[in-house]
């Protein structure tokens, strides 16, 4: 209703601008208004007063709509300003996370860094520790190369002078020369718990000799015959290791199965697979080396866990490189992987 009332008033002393005094002529700006709202009409040709009221509430109107415009540019200032705080506390807050995505970026690249580091450090500790086991084993393989295990003997029957009954065993169940000098190191029952079962069998007796060929001589002799004491048989076999005696079985279940299918095999120590065919003899490391040949007899071979563990760590691949003439060079750490494995 004000800005209908505001729009006729203007456009009233758009029509009676004309009729307005000029300035200097001994008349007031009020005056010159008020004479020329006193003017005549154009429409009727008439003098027609303007109310006083009517100017009074224009008045009135217009200085509300100042005041109401400077209250409102008084609330955008203040709005503004707390946009302007906003805009402010919001910067710092992003420059406090950029600050704190560049740590975590650094400290994430530094994390990584040491992951790879320690990664490559533990595949070449595993490699090394596998390399180390088949040594050690092989190591103890040979400390028991003078070493002869007898099963069957009855518990206590040496009583207490064990290396003087295997003495006069061997020399009174075993076909050996009279000239044999038979020097026994050390004889002891198996270092396992002893049975308390009597029905259970007993621990193995065993002896280290101190000459390689005696222990030679009377296994094979052993070999040859079928020995007993006290009316049970007893057996000569050799002193093998955990491991070896582990891959050992697996080749004898092979053995049987060829056997069975009239081919004639051994196992040459410490685990080989020696096959006797038409075609000529053929001999394999491990049986994954025969599994080719065996499959197409009809045998399956299932590869052992801890043989393929250990061959996954000893095959080394994550570092060897070829050098010239197809060398491979050895698998490294850095001092920065020994480091970081280290911290």
């Amino acid at each position: 209703m004000f800005l209908l009332v505001l729009m006729a008033h203007l456009a009233w002393l758009k029509r009676n601008l004309h009729k307005i005094g000029k300035p200097g002529e001994g008349k007031n700006t009020e005056e010159k208004v008020t004479d020329s709202a006193e003017g005549s009409c154009p429409e009727t040709g008439r003098q027609e007063p303007v109310s006083s009221e009517r100017d009074s509430v224009i008045l009135r109107e217009l200085r509300k709509l100042r005041q109401e415009h400077a209250e409102a540019a008084d609330d955008n200032k203040r709005a503004l300003a707390r946009l302007e705080n906003n805009m402010k506390e919001l910067m710092e807050r992003t420059t406090s996370l950029e600050q704190k995505a560049e740590h975590m970026e650094e400290r994430i690249g530094n994390t990584e860094d040491r992951t790879t580091r320690l990664e490559r450090s533990a595949a070449f500790l595993l490699q090394q520790t596998a390399k180390l086991s088949v040594k050690c084993d092989d190591f103890e393989s040979r400390l028991r190369r003078n070493n002869i295990r007898i099963h069957g003997i009855p518990e206590g029957a040496e009583k207490n002078d064990t290396i003087g009954f295997v003495t006069g065993l061997i020399k009174s169940k075993i076909q050996i020369t009279d000239d044999t000098v038979i020097r026994i190191e050390r004889a002891h029952r198996s270092l396992v718990a002893k049975p308390k079962d009597s029905a259970a069998p007993p621990r193995a007796i065993i002896i280290r000799f101190l000459d390689y060929k005696v222990k030679e001589y009377v296994i094979r002799q052993a070999w040859k015959q079928m020995t007993t004491y006290e009316g049970q048989t007893i057996y000569f076999n050799q002193d093998y290791t955990t491991e070896v005696q582990r891959k050992r079985k697996q080749v004898r279940d092979v053995i049987k199965k060829l056997k069975e299918k009239k081919v004639k095999a051994q196992s040459p120590y410490p685990a080989q697979l020696k096959v006797f065919l038409d075609s000529g003899t053929k001999t394999f490391s491990t049986l994954m080396e025969a599994a080719p040949m065996l499959k197409d007899m009809g045998i399956d071979v299932q590869e052992d866990g801890v043989e393929r563990l250990q061959r996954v760590m000893t095959r080394g691949s994550w570092t060897t490189a070829t050098g010239q003439k197809g060398r491979q060079r050895r698998p490294h750490i850095t001092e920065a992987d020994l480091k970081a494995l280290m911290e």
